[in-house]
């Protein structure tokens, strides 16, 4: 038996579509936040972890612990740093662990590597770049956003759903999918007409940085856009209470590891660029320095990045 845990987001989905184009077939999968991992493993798989024949961890950190997941049958493939920094403690399980702009590149790299057998079309090389675009937010396809639009429209088992959607790969948007990207642009500028946004002052490692921060349980980085826009900020952190979660952004020019500063903070991880953590007491601690931050409202799609 198989089965493939992989990240609840766009490059996981992707990876775990790359992951059945490689193996012909359809493996067991099951979605899951950063967060979710170690609780998920130690429920469901370590008790009975040698009736698996492959265990597929796709595009998830496993830097905090590792021994937990260093069995014979596991296979790791993924891109962030807490997996980086520890990579050298696994003994058993065999790990493609590097430096990449997503995971799904690094899965496909890995894959032409080592086999001859990958071989994919236009259509699924154009998904593949396009959740590579989103995911490490270089926005240069004009697609790629709006594809992550149609990942977080689905309810329930949002990753089968994305990926019976997009199976044969990216072949453009038909009229559904052009009614929810118009539907979840209109709910965005909703959503950035009413925030409140807060500021504050972080010294960090030496150095002080101006944090901006508000509260959104929808499009986190549509909304960290718009906080950085508004407030200048070096770091944003976007706060969804619905889900006790915490993200991290920052700037272009903020030099901060967020990994780092969301495992400090809210006992989380990520990206340098991109990270989260828990809605947990320290965190809530910090919150108290920041104050409301006045600033002149604009209609929500002349004074961000384009959707």
């Amino acid at each position: 038996m198989e089965i493939c845990l992989t990240h609840a987001d766009l490059d996981g989905a992707v990876s775990y579509l790359i992951l059945n184009w490689y193996k012909k077939k359809k493996i067991p999968a099951r979605a899951l936040s950063q967060t979710d991992l170690p609780l998920f493993w130690k429920q469901h798989i370590a008790p009975s972890i040698e009736k698996f024949n492959k265990i597929y961890i796709l595009d998830l950190s496993v830097g905090v612990n590792p021994s937990l997941y260093d069995y014979d049958n596991v296979t790791i493939v993924d891109h962030h740093e807490a997996s980086l920094l520890e990579k050298s403690k696994f003994k058993r399980a065999r790990i493609f662990i590097e430096q990449a702009t997503s995971t799904c590149v690094l899965l496909y790299k890995t894959l032409k590597r080592l086999s001859k057998d990958l071989s994919l079309t236009k259509k699924q090389k154009l998904l593949l770049l396009g959740a590579d675009d989103y995911d490490n937010y270089t926005l240069h396809l004009p697609f790629s956003k709006e594809l992550n639009y149609i990942f977080w429209s689905f309810t329930g088992d949002r990753l089968q759903k994305f990926c019976e959607e997009f199976k044969e790969g990216f072949t453009g948007f038909n009229l559904q999918h052009k009614n929810i990207i118009y539907f979840y642009k209109k709910r965005i500028d909703e959503i950035l007409a009413s925030l409140q946004l807060y500021v504050g002052k972080f010294n960090y490692k030496n150095n002080s940085f101006k944090i901006g921060a508000t509260f959104s349980n929808f499009a986190i980085n549509d909304v960290a856009d718009f906080v950085l826009n508004n407030t200048k900020a070096d770091i944003v952190i976007v706060v969804n209470v619905k889900s006790q979660k915490v993200s991290f952004r920052k700037s272009k020019k903020c030099n901060v590891n967020l990994a780092e500063l969301a495992e400090d903070l809210a006992g989380g991880g990520g990206h340098e660029s991109a990270a989260g953590g828990i809605l947990n007491e320290r965190f809530i601690n910090f919150t108290k320095s920041l104050l409301p931050y006045e600033f002149q409202q604009h209609s929500p799609g002349g004074n961000r990045s384009p959707i």
